[in-house]
């Protein structure tokens, strides 16, 4: 589908085309297949490698057939739909940095055009007559795409507007940079991101190493304490493998404190009976 697009729109400097964009806004995440902006507003193709029969009744749910056998599948314009609404939102949240003022007035994103296309494989067999006319004009094959992406954006010269009456608003070159700048930053972001929750899982999911038996110096502390008759009073129980270090020592307590902390504590104070302190 890349290759398509690229093809027809690759040398046309007022149409930009995102291939497999990845945005973020706000909790929400969006993988676009392909999303074209032109100087009206914005085209998100959802790309679905169907190869056998499609369907889609008129409550607009898809069916595909595989080796005769029918099942349902989740609607690439619904998915399509949902991707639209999360780009929207983000460019909405921005528009000040991105888009001009008009006689003082901020530009915006609203007004735009906004469609939705779903492409499948060109040997799919597209049942179009079960399908409502609106729902067949966006299910498209890669060949005829051109031809469709050309039609939604349709006519750019002044004359032609003015003749159909066609009063859509138009982003101006600097608004086309700047969006697309914003978008390609937005993508390179949502990617780190990804790395690194993709990373942190794997991490989590490694099994943790078994806990090491105490060392010299877990014991050494342990026998400190009984041989000074130590009456230890913690305020919370460290783990059998800390290490121990006296940090600080005054006239009949010490504060203990350990180099591999545990929940909620950082320190554990301890009282011992002898009134001299303990040896260092």
């Amino acid at each position: 589908m890349a290759f398509h697009l690229r093809r027809a729109f690759g040398g046309d400097p007022e149409v930009v085309i995102f291939n497999d964009l990845r945005l973020k806004q706000g909790e929400e995440n969006a993988q676009i297949d392909h999303l074209v902006m032109h100087p009206f507003g914005f085209i998100i193709i959802e790309s679905k490698s169907i190869t056998g029969e499609v369907r889609v009744n008129a409550a607009g749910e898809w069916q595909r057939s595989y080796r005769g056998n029918w099942s349902g599948l989740k609607s690439p314009l619904r998915q399509a739909e949902l991707q639209q609404d999360i780009l929207k939102r983000l460019l909405i949240e921005h528009r000040t940095r991105l888009m001009n003022k008009t006689l003082g007035l901020q530009g915006g994103f609203a007004g735009r055009q906004w469609k939705v296309l779903c492409a499948v494989s060109s040997n799919a067999i597209v049942h179009r007559d079960d399908m409502a006319k609106g729902v067949s004009a966006q299910v498209v094959k890669p060949e005829f795409l051109h031809e469709q992406v050309s039609g939604l954006i349709g006519a750019r010269s002044m004359v032609k507007r003015a003749l159909l009456f066609d009063t859509r608003p138009e982003f101006t070159k600097d608004e086309l940079e700047r969006v697309s700048e914003f978008l390609l930053k937005q993508d390179a972001r949502s990617r780190r991101a990804h790395a690194v929750e993709t990373v942190r899982r794997e991490v989590s999911r490694r099994p943790q190493p078994a806990a090491k038996t105490p060392d010299a110096a877990d014991s050494a502390a342990s026998r400190w304490a009984v041989n000074e008759g130590v009456s230890a009073n913690l305020i919370a129980k460290p783990s059998p493998t800390m290490r121990l270090a006296v940090m600080s020592l005054t006239t009949g307590s010490a504060v203990i404190r350990s180099s591999a902390p545990w929940p909620g504590r950082e320190a554990i104070r301890v009282q011992w009976q002898l009134p001299s302190p303990p040896p260092r």
